[in-house]
C-alpha cells in the first residue's frame, strides 16, 4: 500500500540547483575527455581516412574490375622513418605505451591504462559527490546529489555500449576495446543510485520508523536499481562467456526497464533518458544500415570446423575485422555471433574473379555446433571421407543469412612495416589469414607495401585444423615469393601428445613441434633485431593475447623506426 512521502528533515537543506548543475559538468567533464582523445589521435585518424578512409565501415559489393593485377615489389625499409634510438622522444613514448598495456592480474583483464582511466574517473565522481557535501548535517541528507551523479551516467554508459561508437571510429578501438568502460560507467551508475536510495531510505526510517516503497517514484526509483543489479551481474565475464544469450536478453530487457522506469522516477530525468534513447536509436539504423542479407555456402571441415562463404558480398572491409553473422534457419534465427573475417576483400584480394566474405567457425558452442551439423555431419565421417576426397566434395549446405558489420577499428596498416609477426591460437588463425591475404593482395595489385617478412606462429590442440587452410595458405606464399619476393615463414605449434605425430599439411613448407607451446618473447625478440619496423597481430585465447603482448613489451627497439601490435 502507498504510503505519504517522508517529510523534510529539519535542519540545513540541500541546494538543489547545485546539485543538479554538478551532474551536468560530470557529464560535460567525461565529454571533454573524450573529445582531448580524439584530438590526440586526430593525426592517425586523418592518414587513415586518406590511404583507406572508404573501407572498413560498410560490407559492399562494387562493380567488376577487369584489370590484371600489376605487381609491385616491396619498397626499401629505409624509407620509413628516423630509428627509435636516435629520438628520445619516441623511446620515451613506447616506455610509456607499452607500461600501459600491462595486464593487471585477477582484473578480468584490465591493464595499467584502463585501470589509471577508471581510476581517474572515480575520483572525479568522488569529488563531485564531496563538493559543498561533507562535515555537516547535509552530507548524510542530500540523497538528491547521488541520485543527480547516478543519471549523469545514463547516457554516457549508453554511449560506450553502441556498437557504432563515433568515439570508437575517431579514435581507431572497436567497440570490443571501449566495453570496459561502459561496463565500468554502468556499475558506478548503480553504486551513486544505490547511495541514492539509501539515504533516502535513512530519511524515511528517522522520520516515519519505516520504509515506503510503494510511493510512485521510490517504486519507480527502486526498480531501476534492481534492473541494473540484475545486468551488471549478468556482465560479469564468467557469466557472459558460459551464458551469453542469457545475457543478451537480461541486457535488452534490462535496459528498457531502465530507460521507463527512471523516466517516470522524476521529471529531472527526461533529459538524460533522452540522450540515451537516441544512442540507442542511432545505434539501431546504423546496425539496420550495415546489415545484409544474403545466400551462403556452409561447408563441414575436419577439426570441427564450418566454413562460411556469404555470397553478394566481398568488399568493404578490412582484414582483422569481424561480423556478427545470423542464419536464418530454426532456432539459430534468435541468435547472432561475431566472427573474424577469414579473407581479404576484393580491392586488396589475391583474385580477379568475383568472390565471397569467407567465415570459418569452430564447433565450440551450441550455435556452432548448430551450423557445423547443418553444414553436414560430424568431424568423425568428414576425416573418413578426407582420405579419398578434397576439400571441395565435402558436405555443404545453403543457407540464408543475415551478415551485420564489419566491426574492430584500428588505424595500423600492416602494409607499412617492414616485417609482421602474426600469431593465432586454434581457430584465431582467420585472423591470420585475412592478414596475409591483404597483404599480399595490395602488393600483387600494384599498391605501395614496406613488407619483406612475415612471420605466422599457429598454435593448435589438433592438427585436423591446419588441413582447411592448406590450399589458401599454399597460395598466398606461392604468390608472394613469386611476384613479390615476400618471405613467409609458418610455424605450427601442436600443444597436445595424443595424436600421431604427422605432418598437418602435405602442401606447405613449415616448422612443426608437437607438445610444446611457443617462445614467443625468444621468436618476436629475434624477429624485431633483424628488422626496422615491426607490427605484431594476435587473434586466439586471452592467455595467448597476454604472452604475445609481454613479449612485444620486451622488444629492444633501439634498431626499430615503428612497432605496433593489434589484438
Amino acid at each position: 500500500m502507498a504510503s505519504p512521502p517522508p517529510r523534510a528533515p529539519a535542519g540545513p537543506m540541500a541546494d538543489l540547483k547545485l546539485d543538479h548543475d554538478l551532474a551536468f559538468f560530470f557529464a560535460y567533464v567525461v565529454l571533454a575527455g573524450f573529445g582531448l582523445t580524439v584530438l590526440f589521435r586526430l593525426p592517425s585518424f586523418l592518414q587513415h581516412a586518406r590511404k583507406q578512409g572508404k573501407y572498413g565501415y560498410i560490407l559492399s559489393r562494387p562493380k567488376k574490375i577487369h584489370t590484371s593485377p600489376t605487381p609491385a615489389p616491396p619498397l626499401p625499409a629505409t624509407n620509413t622513418g628516423a630509428l627509435l634510438r636516435n629520438s628520445a622522444i619516441r623511446r620515451g613514448w613506447w616506455f610509456v605505451r607499452k607500461t600501459l598495456m600491462i595486464r593487471i592480474p585477477l582484473t578480468s583483464g584490465l591493464s595499467v591504462g584502463k585501470i589509471l582511466v577508471m581510476m581517474i574517473y572515480i575520483a572525479l565522481g568522488i569529488t563531485l559527490s564531496l563538493y559543498k557535501n561533507s562535515g555537516n548535517a547535509v552530507s548524510l541528507s542530500n540523497f538528491q546529489r547521488f541520485g543527480f551523479l547516478a543519471i549523469a551516467q545514463l547516457p554516457i554508459t549508453f554511449g560506450l555500449s553502441m556498437k557504432n561508437s563515433p568515439l570508437g571510429y575517431l579514435i581507431g578501438e572497436g567497440y570490443e576495446k571501449l566495453n570496459f568502460l561502459h561496463r565500468f560507467t554502468g556499475r558506478l551508475m548503480f553504486l551513486f543510485g544505490l547511495i541514492h536510495f539509501a539515504l533516502l531510505m535513512r530519511i524515511q526510517v528517522k522520520n516515519t520508523g519505516t520504509i515506503h516503497i510503494g510511493h510512485a517514484p521510490h517504486y519507480y526509483g527502486f526498480s531501476a536499481l534492481v534492473s541494473m543489479l540484475v545486468m551488471g551481474l549478468m556482465g560479469f565475464r564468467m557469466v557472459r562467456h558460459w551464458c551469453y544469450q542469457l545475457f543478451l536478453a537480461t541486457h535488452v530487457l534490462g535496459y528498457i526497464v531502465v530507460l521507463v522506469t527512471l523516466w517516470k522516477h522524476s521529471l529531472a530525468n527526461h533529459r538524460y533518458v533522452y540522450a540515451a534513447i537516441a544512442c540507442v536509436g542511432v545505434d539501431h539504423i546504423l546496425k539496420a544500415i550495415k546489415t545484409r542479407y544474403s545466400e551462403a555456402t556452409m561447408s563441414a571441415m575436419p577439426g570441427g570446423l564450418t566454413r562460411i562463404e556469404v555470397h553478394g558480398v566481398n568488399d568493404g572491409w578490412r582484414a582483422g575485422q569481424h561480423v556478427f553473422l545470423r542464419v536464418l534457419n530454426g532456432r539459430n534465427v534468435l541468435e547472432k555471433h561475431p566472427f573474424t573475417i577469414a579473407n581479404a576483400p576484393r580491392h586488396s584480394s589475391l583474385h580477379t574473379s568475383d568472390q565471397a566474405l569467407v567465415l570459418v567457425a569452430k564447433a565450440a558452442g551450441d550455435f556452432t555446433r548448430r551450423i557445423h551439423h547443418i553444414a553436414g555431419s560430424s568431424s568423425e565421417t568428414l576425416l573418413e571421407k578426407r582420405k579419398d576426397s578434397d576439400m571441395s566434395s565435402l558436405p555443404q549446405a545453403q543457407v540464408r543469412v543475415l551478415v551485420e558489420g564489419p566491426y574492430g577499428a584500428f588505424f595500423y596498416n600492416f602494409v607499412e612495416y617492414e616485417t609482421v609477426v602474426l600469431c593465432a591460437g586454434g581457430s584465431g588463425f582467420s585472423y591470420c589469414m585475412g592478414v596475409l591475404e591483404e597483404i599480399v593482395g595490395k602488393g600483387l595489385r600494384g599498391e605501395q607495401i614496406f613488407t619483406q617478412n612475415i612471420e605466422v606462429i599457429w598454435v593448435l590442440r589438433d592438427s585436423h585444423y591446419a588441413e582447411g587452410y592448406e590450399s589458401a595458405i599454399g597460395e598466398v606464399i606461392r604468390e608472394a615469393a613469386a611476384h613479390l619476393k615476400i618471405s613467409i615463414h609458418l610455424r605450427l605449434y601442436l600443444t597436445t601428445n595424443t595424436q600421431e605425430s604427422k605432418t598437418p599439411m602435405k602442401s606447405v613448407s613449415f616448422d612443426f613441434k608437437q607438445g610444446t607451446r611457443p617462445d614467443f618473447k625468444s621468436l618476436i625478440g629475434h624477429t624485431a633485431k633483424n628488422s626496422t619496423s615491426l607490427a605484431v597481430g594476435v587473434c586466439g585465447p586471452i592467455c595467448l593475447v597476454d604472452c604475445v603482448q609481454a613479449a612485444v613489451r620486451g622488444v629492444d627497439v633501439g634498431g626499430l623506426t615503428k612497432i605496433a601490435v593489434h589484438s
